[in-house]
């Protein structure tokens, strides 16, 4: 071989050197960044898997912070970085939003739960009273009570027994109730200080939650016996058949009654502090 071709030789095979240490220089070497990424797709598994939604709602937004700043240490990605990025926050915050509809929707569905404050504006007072500012409501169909000492206040009561009252309860205000079958002992639902716990039993055909403030129940012969919605702290309204025993109170959106030892209708009535009070001596309605 001559000189000419060992030159020529040398000469090539500097020209691949070149080249492969060209390629090394562009292909990607693993930094520590991107083992956020791998630490991301396991949190993102554990939260497709649990049921709690605040943790997995955590996962989601921790995996999206974690792949973020795995895609910014890449800085000869160039623009790409920023839209990559914006992508996974988009994806992570519509996974984060469906896990908490779904969690909502799960605790709903539960056989007992919480009643809280709608915060809603309360509905057109059809009653002829003037409500003081500071009173607090129970809109029992198309008429009204309303209470202005400290409570409890007792909306219903049958032979002194308190049926349907509203208590102080840390900062708030709850409210308590039991709601019977046609029997009159066997209890459908009972709500304890805002917490409701509805029988499992076939006395109800369904229980309705359709949000946090509204709790509907229909017995096994179709017939409403509670609609309670508390629509702020400060007021509830409420609609059912309340059975108890020697008395029935039927409250709908147009007119009530109460059958007991005597029979009391009732329509766009207003009573203060009291409420309604059936026994075997009669009926005693609050000062009107």
């Amino acid at each position: 071989m001559s000189r000419e071709h060992h030159r020529q030789y040398d000469a090539a095979l500097q020209r691949l050197r070149a080249e492969a240490e060209a390629i090394q220089k562009q292909a990607h070497k693993f930094k520590w960044q991107d083992s956020l990424t791998l630490v991301s797709v396991l949190l993102t598994a554990i939260a497709f898997i649990s049921e709690e939604t605040p943790y997995v709602i955590g996962c989601f937004l921790a995996s999206a912070l974690l792949i973020c700043l795995s895609v910014r240490s890449h800085k000869d990605w160039g623009w790409w970085r920023y839209g990559i990025s914006v992508s996974v926050i988009v994806l992570f915050s519509f996974l984060s939003i469906r896990a908490y509809t779904k969690g909502v929707q799960r605790e709903l569905a539960l056989p007992e739960s919480d009643l809280l404050p709608a915060g809603e504006s309360d509905p057109p007072n059809r009653t002829r009273c003037a409500i003081p500012a500071n009173a607090f409501r129970i809109y029992a169909g198309d008429s009204l009570a309303y209470y202005t000492g400290e409570p409890p206040y007792r909306f219903l009561s049958t032979n002194d027994v308190p049926r349907f009252s509203v208590e102080k309860h840390g900062n708030g205000l709850a409210i308590s109730t039991d709601v019977f079958a046609e029997d009159g002992r066997t209890v459908l639902v009972r709500i304890d200080k805002n917490h409701f716990i509805a029988s499992t039993s076939g006395e109800i055909f369904k229980r309705d939650h359709p949000d946090k403030s509204t709790l509907i129940v229909t017995d096994k012969y179709g017939k409403i016996v509670l609609n309670v919605h508390y629509i702020n702290e400060s007021a509830v309204k409420i609609t059912g058949t309340f059975v108890y025993p020697g008395t029935t109170i039927s409250i709908d959106e147009h007119e009530g009654s109460i059958r007991g030892a005597a029979t009391y209708i009732f329509h766009q009535d207003c009573w203060m502090e009291i409420g309604i009070s059936s026994g075997s001596t009669g009926i005693k309605l609050g000062h009107q």
